[in-house]
């Protein structure tokens, strides 16, 4: 797959300048060559199977869990990441994918271990989107893996196994120059094509500390016969602790050892690919969570079955997750409901008539960008999504994009037609171009210490029906929810009413008045409210034993009023009219107390 979406599952992905990919296993391989140049005449090579096969779902038993978490939480780490230098001058290609299948380390006896495997599909990356344009700090990084390594000895070369073709854009063209390595790069057994290059210093990288910077240099590509070479070495590291200058990653895979307490949790991620490694996710208040469906009250829990997009941190050599998407629909050995193919990207044209946008690839999974502009149809029953991952209303969804300013950044779910360069979304979720200290959420619960001074109160814990964010347990201390000027009030029947009457509401019915509040959720854990609606009290229900069912998923009752568009977007909620009558919910058992 192509741009930077990480599949910790493995990747069938392709990344341009957003995304990025994910795995790992061993195997033993020859190699060898002269320092400091990749070498292109490396002996044939014998590869560690086929690549592994995507098995959706987990059908572990819990012992096999447990051993896999330990080892996962104590493996001392290398993070990987892709980079890439721009030619000097001009450029002569304003769009450089190139598909990665497999990375390896190679120590001083030539035993090869894996560090990272795409399977048979692998993962693509633009280049020219990581070697930005060659100012200071336009350099981009694509974190690819947190992998465990074998410490006991220096590591002195890096191999890289490509795809057949790389895709080439000239400047002015919309259409790929699909173009085959050159004869000179060598293959392994199965004919893919192999490139290795010395570290600056041959090291352990199983200390732990390290980091390894693959470096694509695109002044030292070439194309002869219409057939490219590409040149790599070890990159500068420089920059690599400033994770904005990251493009974001994308890693699907098996929730288990879920420890701590939201909103600050960590799990450990097993990839859907069998050959991946697993790695460790770290969760915050910045992290939105959300379901694949239209369903609320998303939780991580043992067995979730979750796509994460995030970072990967140089320091803790963890993922550190600014959205994690539950698929609550999918059981254990069960095929999976995500969609086959997804596109992230800048959309260039909107018409909302046919239902078309056009979006301009920057990551792609499940598809090759043999064309830059891919037209994606959002089918009439499509779910569409906020930056914060909050539900939103069609025309709620068709303003934001016309909205004025910088072109939103959309990711779209679906299938593909590689026909017709087509794409049929079924679902639509706007984007963040870089991290952010907060986003959209929304909880239902009962508010304690009102203050009117402060024009402040408490949603206690446990909530009744949460989006956006993980549920705390019971014994937390309550969410706090700001108010300002600009936050707009509603009765039960969704009549808008005064900020004074609200708070007569709830203090006269202390402890017991019951609220939805909307708006937006920052990285300390602080609602800031856009909208706070009255709703009916549900009843109460017991908190979960640990180990309890996941709550992710459940939907209102039969007969209850379903959460209308403020479950949208702040923007686009002082338009809702209905006030939800959610029914009521446990807290998550998926997070556990802090060990």
């Amino acid at each position: 797959m192509k741009q930077v979406f990480v599949n910790v599952s493995q990747m069938s992905l392709r990344r341009s300048a957003l995304g990025l990919a994910v795995a790992a296993t061993t195997g033993a391989l020859v190699a060898g060559c002269s320092a400091g140049t990749s070498s292109l005449q490396q002996p044939s090579l014998q590869q560690p199977g086929a690549g592994g096969t995507a098995a959706t779902g987990d059908t572990r038993s819990a012992s096999e869990i447990e051993k896999i978490d330990a080892a996962a939480l104590k493996a001392s780490r290398l993070a990987v990441f892709a980079t890439a230098t721009p030619p000097k001058g001009s450029a002569p290609y304003t769009h450089v994918w190139a598909p990665i299948l497999r990375i390896e380390v190679i120590d001083d006896k030539a035993a090869a271990q894996t560090i990272w495997d795409g399977g048979t599909e692998g993962t693509v990356i633009d280049l020219t989107e990581l070697a930005g344009n060659g100012s200071g700090g336009s350099q981009k990084f694509l974190g690819l893996v947190g992998a465990p390594v074998n410490g006991d000895k220096a590591t002195e070369r890096v191999r890289v196994t490509f795809g057949k073709a790389f895709e080439l854009y000239t400047p002015g063209t919309t259409v790929a120059k699909t173009t085959l390595l050159a004869d000179a790069v060598t293959r392994d057994t199965e004919g893919h094509p192999t490139i290795s290059f010395p570290l600056t210093k041959p090291r352990n990288l199983g200390t732990g500390k390290e980091n390894l910077v693959i470096n694509f240099d695109l002044g030292a590509l070439t194309v002869k016969d219409d057939k490219v070479t590409p040149a790599l070495s070890e990159g500068d590291a420089t920059g690599l602790a400033d994770l904005t200058r990251q493009v974001q990653t994308q890693f699907v895979g098996t929730v288990s050892g879920v420890n701590g307490s939201a909103p600050s949790a960590k799990f450990v991620l097993t990839p859907d690919v069998t050959t991946s490694s697993a790695m460790i996710v770290q969760t915050s208040a910045s992290t939105a969570l959300f379901n694949d469906d239209n369903s609320t009250n998303p939780t991580l829990a043992e067995k979730t079955r979750v796509r994460v997009r995030g970072v990967l941190s140089p320091e803790t050599k963890r993922i550190v997750a600014s959205e994690i998407t539950t698929f609550p629909g999918d059981k254990p050995g069960a095929a999976s409901t995500a969609s086959p193919s997804a596109l992230i990207g800048a959309i260039s044209h909107v018409n909302p008539d046919d239902r078309t946008v056009v979006i301009d690839a920057a990551e792609v999974e499940g598809l090759t960008p043999t064309q830059q502009a891919v037209t994606v149809t959002l089918a009439a029953d499509a779910v569409f999504r906020s930056r914060g991952g909050l539900p939103l209303k069609s025309e709620e969804f068709w303003a934001a994009l016309k909205e004025k300013g910088t072109p939103p950044l959309l990711r779209v779910d679906g299938v593909f037609d590689p026909v017709t360069a087509t794409l049929t979304a079924s679902r639509a979720k706007l984007e963040n171009t870089t991290l952010t200290g907060s986003h959209e959420a929304e909880a239902v619960g009962t508010a304690k210490f009102v203050d009117i001074g402060d024009k402040s109160f408490t949603l206690a814990t446990p909530l009744s029906k949460w989006d956006g964010i993980a549920s705390p347990d019971d014994k937390s201390k309550g969410i706090p929810v700001t108010l300002t000027t600009a936050t707009e009030f509603k009765d039960e029947t969704g009549q808008f009413l005064a900020s004074a009457h609200f708070f007569e509401t709830a203090l006269k019915d202390k402890d017991k008045t019951v609220v939805h509040v909307v708006g937006l959720y920052n990285s300390k854990g602080v609602f800031t409210a856009t909208r706070v609606e009255l709703t009916p009290k549900p009843a109460v229900a017991a908190s979960p034993s640990p180990g309890a069912a996941p709550t992710a998923g459940t939907a209102p009752a039969a007969g209850a009023a379903a959460t209308p568009a403020a479950g949208a977007t702040p923007v686009a909620a002082a338009a809702t009219g209905a006030a939800a009558t959610p029914t009521p919910t446990p807290a998550p058992a998926g997070i556990a107390a802090p060990k």
